[in-house]
């Protein structure tokens, strides 16, 4: 009987250890610059809204992320894979990043017509697409 649990355990520990390493690589980031260096190189989550400095360096960084279901749990989520939490600050937003990329592609597309645009872009710490047009076209 002995044998059989300590066969069943060897067994149980050997299937579980890739996970744990696994789990490990992932959620061990010092930092916040850690972690948005790894999203960066491997796709932001979707409930991400942007991502800035909170003191001019790259080491403590604003985490904008979406005031619904899944940006809350994002703000979980980003806090259990820093180790140090104090580098992270939440700032709760309406669009995601994704979304706002979309929109400025959008308006992008009206730049080509030469219509007084100036130049576009998505702001995350305002969370917000703007658009610069020319003085002579706003008069």
């Amino acid at each position: 009987m002995k044998r059989l649990v300590a066969s069943l355990l060897c067994v149980l520990m050997l299937f579980l250890a890739p996970l744990k390493a696994s789990a490990e690589e992932i959620s061990n980031f010092e930092n916040a610059g850690a972690l948005y260096e790894y999203w960066s190189k491997n796709n932001m989550p979707n409930y991400i809204t942007g991502v800035w400095s909170s003191d001019g360096g790259y080491t403590n960084l604003t985490f904008g992320v979406t005031n619904d279901e899944a940006g809350r749990e994002g703000a979980k989520q980003i806090l259990a894979l820093v180790s140090d939490d104090s580098t992270v600050a939440i700032a709760y937003q309406t669009y995601s990043l994704h979304y706002l990329y979309d929109i400025q592609a959008d308006i992008e597309k009206y730049l080509e017509d030469d219509i007084g645009f100036k130049s576009v872009g998505a702001f995350f710490s305002t969370n917000r697409v703007e658009v610069d047009v020319e003085q002579e076209r706003m008069d």
